[in-house]
């Protein structure tokens, strides 16, 4: 949790730019991820997209959609989730507040998974942060209704909710906005993400299930082509059975992993103001601590990986680049080596004390 609130802090003082949502405005988030697997052999891939389009300065109309699928298979899994948002001060420069309700329609399509169709329901509310006019910060709570693992065969749709907490960047595209043509990088500018926070907390007559993770990773421009930093990898699961005799809820299985994943990426400079490719090196150290369960004990108490990749960056804004890379990943303690293909957005950011300008 420390760790996001260091990323929260360091985006808050970077720069608060002012940015009014407006109609034909769109909020852009996800990638897709494609990867070969050795021990064991897996090749497939994964494409979650997500968007939010304004109907008016109020209404947002989108949603996402996830898709997995093993070449040797095909789609293994189709999930589909139409959203409306409802912002109630799109007017504020700044921060933004909203309402949204949406639909999970889940489609295990390989019987393998052992799975069946259903839909869940998401209702809740959220706030959004402007770190610049193209770069915001969400956080949303969602309430989940007809969630099938808590659920017992008499109980209603609406009964027994469990409940969610996201916080995560996203590209905010304004209407009508002019092509950048100078991006955000260089000497002291900032490059942030990672993967989003997700807390979730379920429960039922029979057991408790809490969880929360956030990989925040923050990078540096030591020089205007070299890119140094971190990212902070921290996850805390924990699960609860009730005890037969006394009716109370023990803890029975819980885990934290913590760690640090340091890199260092090198922008080449050789395709004009657009288009950035880049090299990249990391380094990831992680630490797993296992509480109560015996079985545990033989899995290994800390994972090191090594991975190297490289890709451009196209900049749809000075501060939003949509980013495609290759990469190649060894984890040396679970013996597995990993090859793919990924694409997203990365968010840059320049100091409050100064202007893309003061880049050129």
């Amino acid at each position: 949790m420390r760790s996001l609130i260091l990323l929260i802090l360091l985006c808050t003082g970077l720069s608060f730019t002012h940015a009014q949502i407006t109609r034909s405005s769109m909020l852009w988030s996800g990638g897709l991820r494609l990867e070969s697997q050795t021990g064991p052999g897996i090749l497939g891939f994964t494409l979650s997209p997500e968007t939010h389009y304004f109907l008016s300065d109020r209404f947002t109309l989108g949603g996402r959609f996830s898709l997995g699928s093993t070449f040797e298979k095909g789609v293994q899994l189709l999930i589909l989730d139409p959203q409306v948002r409802f912002y109630f001060n799109p007017e504020h420069p700044q921060h933004n507040i909203f309402a949204f309700v949406h639909s999970e329609f889940f489609f295990p399509i390989d019987e393998e998974l052992g799975q069946e169709n259903h839909t869940r329901l998401f209702a809740g509310g959220g706030w959004q942060a402007r770190l610049n006019p193209n770069v915001t910060l969400e956080t949303k709570l969602s309430a989940i209704y007809n969630d099938q693992a808590l659920m017992s065969a008499n109980e209603s749709f609406f009964a027994r909710p469990a409940f969610q907490l996201e916080t995560g960047l996203l590209f905010f595209l304004n209407a009508y906005e002019d092509t950048p043509v100078r991006p955000a990088i260089g000497r002291g500018s900032w490059m942030i993400g990672g993967s989003n926070l997700q807390a979730g907390y379920r429960s039922n007559d029979f057991s408790r299930q809490f969880n929360i993770g956030i990989t925040p990773r923050v990078g540096y421009f030591i020089t205007d082509n070299w890119l140094a930093g971190a990212g902070i990898p921290f996850s805390h699961s924990e699960f609860r059975t009730r005890s037969n005799f006394s009716g109370v809820f023990l803890d029975k299985v819980s885990t934290n992993i913590t760690g640090i994943a340091p890199f260092l990426r090198y922008y080449t400079g050789l395709l004009g103001t657009q288009v950035h490719p880049y090299f990249e090196a990391q380094a990831t150290l992680r630490r797993i601590r296992h509480h109560n369960f015996n079985t545990f004990g033989q899995l290994p108490p800390r994972s090191t990986q090594v991975q190297f990749s490289g890709g451009i960056d196209y900049f749809l804004t000075p501060s939003a680049a949509l980013e495609a890379s290759a990469f190649l990943l060894l984890d040396r303690d679970n013996d597995t080596t990993r090859l793919g293909l990924q694409l997203g957005f990365q968010f840059f950011l320049v100091r409050a004390d100064r202007s893309v300008d003061d880049l050129y």
